[in-house]
């Protein structure tokens, strides 16, 4: 199969891949509560990053830096899919298994874990103001206060982990930017599965949601439908059951504005002109990703040989592949493989 016919088939297929990446970014409403217990020795501190335009006046996007004891100089900056908040990285996968920002920790690495502009703490602008225009813009401002200082610490690699259209996010910020050390894309590639077509339908106003419409989300605010989780980010036979209804209770919201900028992640130029060291991760049950006439995701090979038609650039590109986990790669029972495969990478990759 040509290059050519490749780049024009993932093009094609980009607004489903792009809405995936959407949905499995799409879950938690932040409760303190629903917070897991943190190691005491962990120091965390709530931080702001006040945004310029495009992004809109007032707007702040708000997260939570956590350093453990003897921290390494590398931030991983965390960022979540449509429908999903800051949580999506500190809730575990499943009773008594560690979250992807316990293993950070336990590894050394200092983690910032944001939520999206309209999720958790960050503030809410109108929907049509919040576009992956909006949410890549709000990602280089935070490099920035990090490059310079914030809450106190500066850091001498930055790495981007995002997840799904987090990922997306991720890829645009470095490759338009190149201002971080390295990228690593969970649950993105630029393919679509079986159920990339199902993410749209599944989308209902947030203010018609039984979980939501107490928190009064604002008109264009989206969320899925009461009980399609579980079907587009799960491979239940390697999920929790109790994972997969705490999902349903803290999910998140995505908005007009994101939908229907959904493809623009997967911009064929932002992965060409990529210079940074990339590891795209998936499980190997992502029906959202893999399994279509493009992408199996049977192994690393099959995924990078692939992806290098789109990163054409020389930048260092690596993959990994979950056995058996679905889109919400983080949620699944052996999420923690993919934890120590992450971990692995970055210290590789910043020496």
């Amino acid at each position: 199969m040509s290059v050519s016919t490749l780049l024009t088939r993932a093009a094609h297929r980009s607004a489903a891949a792009a809405a995936l990446a959407a949905a499995c970014a799409l879950t938690a409403p932040a409760a303190a509560s629903a917070q897991p217990p943190r190691p005491a020795a962990v120091t965390c501190t709530q931080v702001s990053v006040p945004l310029a335009d495009p992004a809109g006046d007032g707007a702040v996007v708000r997260g939570e830096l956590c350093r453990p004891p003897q921290a390494n100089d590398t931030v991983q900056v965390l960022l979540s899919g449509l429908t999903y908040d800051s949580r999506y990285w500190t809730q575990p996968p499943a009773p008594g298994q560690p979250s992807y920002t316990a293993d950070a920790h336990a590894r050394g690495f200092t983690t910032l874990t944001l939520d999206r502009l309209g999720t958790g703490r960050s503030s809410r602008p109108p929907a049509d103001q919040v576009t992956f225009t909006t949410d890549v813009d709000s990602v280089h401002q935070t490099v920035t206060r990090l490059r310079t200082g914030l809450a106190g610490h500066t850091f001498t690699h930055i790495v981007l982990v995002g997840h799904s259209y987090g990922a997306g996010e991720a890829l645009a910020e470095s490759s338009l930017h190149d201002d971080v050390t390295a990228v690593v894309l969970s649950g993105f590639a630029h393919a679509a599965g079986p159920k990339g077509d199902a993410i749209l339908p599944a989308m209902i106003p947030a203010a018609q949601d039984p979980v939501l419409a107490p928190t009064d989300p604002p008109d264009g605010y989206l969320t899925t439908r009461q009980g399609s989780r579980a079907d587009l980010f799960y491979a239940p036979a390697d999920a929790a059951p109790d994972t997969i209804t705490r999902d349903e209770l803290t999910k998140s919201t995505m908005t007009t504005g994101q939908r229907d900028s959904l493809s623009d992640p997967y911009a064929p130029d932002l992965a060409a002109r990529q210079k940074a060291p990339v590891l795209i991760a998936l499980g190997s049950a992502d029906a959202l990703v893999c399994g279509g006439p493009y992408l199996a995701c049977s192994s690393p090979e099959e995924i990078r040989t692939f992806e290098r038609y789109l990163f054409t650039g020389d930048n260092r590109l690596d993959a990994y592949v979950l056995p058996g986990a679905g889109h919400s790669i983080n949620l699944h029972r052996n999420a923690s493989a993919w934890h120590t495969r992450s971990a692995d990478w970055i210290e590789d990759v910043t020496g």
